[in-house]
């Protein structure tokens, strides 16, 4: 449980974790740098519980703070669980029935999402009319992992979340599975590598989880450029993967990451060194060699920058009364425009 600056939620996660019918477990909790009162409510329930370890270190993320945890998980089975969330009572038991019953490494299940009423007006609350955790194509049972993942991709619903399933420990271990540091939407990559490396899986159409959906989480409140970062290095790492595994739906995924990347820079106004370094990962991946984005594209992110401050200086002249008119210029002009723009001379 990675825990960073949830004072108002930890209690009521630490507590639906001890409330379990299952009682064998380690309950490991990363305190990331917190800054306000978080650490000293975890200690509170380590003092007093020994299945509790808690773990103090800077700030480094969220895959940073899942890596320390599963560096001294002992568990047979390893869940990782948000901590501004809940999880029911027979989570653990039935889970590890799961596994039992039908010999698989993953069992996945189902949530439930609730907006938080302390973060949001009414006004400005999250439509969750459609339960996209729910997955309500598959029937309940065992499947071979590539084909769960097929049958997913097919329906444009794989979940990844990484609060959404229970995984053996060996298989993390054993293929030296962490989540990459520094990226947001980790669990995207993750997820996909832990699947890839599962036989068989057990789906269980059960809501154990409660994930509240509140406005400065982490999936709610970051920005377009940190967002498209991420994107490029899960679609370069999904790319690598597909290869490995000869599998069309992972180079499908992460094509999608990749053109998600490009929109994301496309929208973004601001001229700035991160936006140029981005720009820069972007054209070195090696996915722009299949042609997921064209000349005229790769020009438009390119030289947009340039076209801003152009306006800028046309507007200055403009204010000096040096007679330039202000053109607003989206995309580089080629020929055909500079010739209408001069009346065919």
């Amino acid at each position: 449980m990675p825990v960073y600056n949830v004072e108002t939620y930890l209690d009521e996660a630490i507590q639906s974790v001890l409330n379990q019918t299952y009682p064998a477990f380690e309950l490991i909790i990363v305190n990331d740098g917190s800054t306000d009162k978080s650490g000293t409510i975890a200690e509170k329930y380590a003092s007093g519980d020994k299945r509790i370890k808690l773990i103090h270190k800077d700030n480094g993320g969220l895959s940073s703070a899942r890596n320390e945890g599963l560096s001294i998980a002992v568990g047979e089975f390893i869940y990782f669980m948000d901590s501004d969330d809940t999880i029911v009572s027979n989570t653990l038991a039935d889970t590890e029935l799961e596994f039992r019953k039908n010999d698989v490494d993953l069992v996945l299940f189902t949530a439930r999402s609730f907006n938080d009423p302390a973060n949001f007006e009414e006004a400005e609350k999250i439509d969750l009319g459609t339960n996209f955790y729910s997955r309500s194509f598959l029937n309940e049972g065992k499947f071979e992992s590539i084909n769960y993942y097929k049958i997913c991709t097919d329906h444009s619903n794989f979940v990844a979340s990484a609060c959404l399933y229970v995984a053996k420990r060996e298989i993390i271990q054993d293929n030296n599975l962490i989540f990459h540091k520094g990226i947001i939407h980790e669990d995207e990559l993750f997820t996909r590598q832990l699947l890839f490396n599962c036989i068989e899986i057990s789906f269980v159409k059960k809501d154990f989880y409660n994930r509240r959906v509140r406005q400065n989480s982490i999936s709610t409140a970051s920005g377009n450029l940190n967002k498209a970062r991420s994107f490029i290095v899960i679609a370069e790492e999904l790319f690598h993967l597909s290869g490995n595994f000869h599998n069309l739906q992972l180079f499908n995924d992460s094509s999608h990451f990749y053109k998600w990347a490009i929109n994301l820079l496309e929208s973004e106004r601001t001229n700035t060194k991160e936006y140029n370094a981005i720009l820069k990962l972007l054209f070195n991946s090696p996915l722009q060699t299949n042609k997921l984005i064209g000349l005229r594209k790769k020009l438009h992110l390119q030289y947009k920058v340039i076209d801003r401050f152009k306006q800028a200086v046309a507007s200055a002249r403009y204010k000096l009364r040096l007679g330039t008119r202000l053109r607003k210029l989206s995309t580089p002009l080629i020929p055909g425009e500079i010739k209408k723009l001069t009346n065919g001379k």
